[in-house]
Parts: C-alpha cells; sequence; structure tokens
C-alpha cells in the first residue's frame, strides 16, 4: 500500500520512494482512507502507477492548503516532481 509508481512498476528507486510513502501516510492520516486502495491488491497497484487519488482538500476541507500541497507534491508520479 506504501509502494511507490516506480518500485510497483519495477523500476529503480531512490529517496523519492520514501518521499511517496510518506504522502501516502500523510493523505491516510488526512482523510483516514487510503489514497489507491481498490478491491483487490493487482488493482491497487494498477492504480498506485497510474491513478491520481482524489485531492485531499476535496475529501476533507478542514485539512490546511499548505499540507493539501505538500501531500500532493509527495504523491507526484514521478519522482522529478517530489521533494
Amino acid at each position: 500500500g506504501y509502494m511507490s509508481p516506480e518500485q510497483a512498476s519495477a523500476r529503480p528507486v531512490d529517496h523519492r520512494s520514501d518521499q511517496f510513502a510518506l504522502g501516502v501516510m500523510l493523505y491516510e492520516m488526512a482523510t483516514r482512507t487510503r489514497p489507491f486502495e481498490r478491491a483487490t491488491t493487482a488493482q491497487s497497484l494498477v492504480a498506485t502507477i497510474e491513478a491520481e487519488p482524489p485531492p485531499v482538500e476535496i475529501v476533507n476541507r478542514e485539512v490546511p492548503a499548505p499540507l493539501a500541497a505538500i501531500i500532493g507534491r509527495c504523491l507526484a508520479k514521478a519522482p522529478r516532481d517530489r521533494y
């Protein structure tokens, strides 16, 4: 559930995969839902690679905009778009 898109695609990983995992945890804490959870493990992996989660600020309107921006950046599909 915390695997980055590059891990799920069997591509090389670096410290930015950890940033993605942090983004998943922050998303869960802010929304009480998993961003990529689907009915099966295979569907969840595909969602991790291809789907965008609902924006944090839509799921929980109480999340401050700066935190939502941090979470969104951590969950970027491309590692170069993360911190």
